[in-house]
């Protein structure tokens, strides 16, 4: 259950810069992929789903 699984990243690395949802696997983060891989999170950039110039990140559980 993700529930769970964003519980186990909570616990791994902390209160994440980002929202959790309240459900699914995936979030948005408004941080660059640069900026949250400097606070030791792993995300897809933005730019992977959209234009180059995307700021945004794309965070999962899935890992943790």
């Amino acid at each position: 259950r993700f529930e769970e699984q964003w519980g186990r990243v909570r616990e791994a690395l902390g209160a994440p810069p980002f929202d959790i949802p309240r459900t699914g696997y995936f979030t948005i983060s408004a941080l660059s992929f640069e900026e949250l891989l400097a606070r030791g999170w792993l995300a897809v950039p933005g730019s992977v789903f959209g234009p180059p110039e995307a700021r945004w990140s794309a965070v999962t559980c899935l890992l943790g």
